[in-house]
């Protein structure tokens, strides 16, 4: 331990408070199919449900649009035939992607053709035994389009989203009646409430890292002692840096912020992926971490970028001390790390041998999505 004044706050009874349920809007995409069957009221139950499930693209039917969106701000998707393979999905803007019913063969291979050129492809298919969706999740696992696949119940899409490991990219529900909604979004919010793993690193050095830009994430949440998010220089090393949900002698608290460090730093974000500090803005889905490794997905409020006086922190794995991974984050008392048992070490007071909490992965990152690939972070 170390004998100077220290800042180490202990776990805070509230830690229960990170169990709220979040919004449905991390993780796998999700549109609700409101356009099938020809009874207007339920049709109706559907919009409503799926808008209070936080779900916000809606596939409604052309001549139905404009009705159905007095129901509430959503983004309305509609299916077109224009001689093209499958058909034509417009959102507000203009086209989206494609849509394709799976037959044959054949269908897959203009399905797996799309890939890399289109935004969003969905498919259907009334036997997926016969068209294996893990043909189509591989096509399109290397590219940045979408993959979706079309369900008629929560169940199904669970499915959907879990084959071959990675799953789809989401899922395009038509349900019987809006319960399946429900149950959809429900399960969504489990899967997000999932742990992840936190191991205990020890702090090996803190030195002056000059003057950078920094950013403060500002949500649209209340975070809690012992929460904070996953930020780290490399993708496969992220520090669990405190929320300003502690009091301190110098500042009041700020219990919606998390200062997380310098621009070119790596955050978890929604779906597992990583996002640099510098992409964020307001409105983005960001994850929120306890100590535990419970997540749960808040809303971006303001990303606020400013000059700051710098530390870089290296940490060790206990589990992998050959492992070394660093931060740079501002130099403040305010800027804490979440600690084993959820106590907050200020890094103004880190020393060699202080532990702290990392998230790590044995996976590279490309475009934020993690693959399997030989790159050397420094």
């Amino acid at each position: 331990m170390n004998a100077r004044s220290r800042t180490v706050t202990d776990q805070h009874p509230a830690g229960q408070e990170v169990a709220k349920r979040a919004a449905p809007t991390d993780g796998p995409l999700v549109w609700v199919d409101a356009s099938r069957g020809d009874d207007a009221d339920q049709r109706t139950r559907i919009v409503t449900t799926a808008l209070e499930s936080g779900f916000s693209h809606i596939v409604v039917p052309e001549a139905d649009r404009e009705r159905l969106l007095a129901l509430g701000r959503f983004q309305p998707l509609v299916v077109k035939d224009d001689g093209g393979p499958g058909r034509l999905v417009v959102g507000s803007d203009g086209p989206v992607g494609r849509w394709i019913t799976l037959r044959s063969k054949a269908d897959e291979e203009a399905a797996s053709a799309l890939a890399g050129e289109i935004e969003t492809l969905v498919v259907s298919a009334t036997d997926w035994k016969i068209i294996p969706l893990e043909n189509l999740i591989a096509d399109y696992q290397p590219t940045r389009s979408r993959l979706l696949a079309d369900v008629a119940t929560a169940e199904e899409a669970e499915v959907m989203l879990t084959t071959l490991e990675v799953g789809t990219d989401g899922v395009v529900i038509a349900p019987e009646d809006e319960q399946e909604v429900i149950d959809l979004a429900e399960r969504l919010r489990d899967r997000t409430q999932e742990g992840l793993l936190l191991d205990e690193a020890e702090v090996v050095s803190v030195t002056d890292a000059g003057n950078g830009d920094r950013v403060c994430i500002d949500t649209c949440s209340l975070l809690v002692p012992g929460e904070g998010m996953l930020v780290g220089g490399s993708s496969k090393g992220l520090f669990l840096v405190h929320s300003e949900s502690l009091e301190s002698e110098y500042v009041n608290a700020r219990p919606f912020r998390v200062n997380a460090g310098a621009v070119y730093a790596y955050l978890l974000a929604a779906g597992g992926r990583t996002r640099y500090l510098s992409e964020l803005e307001a409105g983005g889905p960001v994850v929120a971490v306890d100590h535990t490794g419970r997540t749960r997905t808040v809303t971006v409020g303001r990303a606020k970028v400013e000059s700051r006086p710098l530390l870089l922190v290296k940490a060790r794995p206990l589990a992998a001390p050959e492992e070394e991974y660093h931060i740079v984050v501002q130099n403040a008392e305010t800027i804490r790390f979440v600690t084993p048992g959820g106590g907050a070490l200020s890094v103004v007071d880190a020393a060699p041998g202080d532990r702290v909490l990392l998230h790590r992965s044995d996976k590279a990152r490309h475009f934020g999505r993690a693959i399997r690939e030989r790159i050397l972070e420094r």
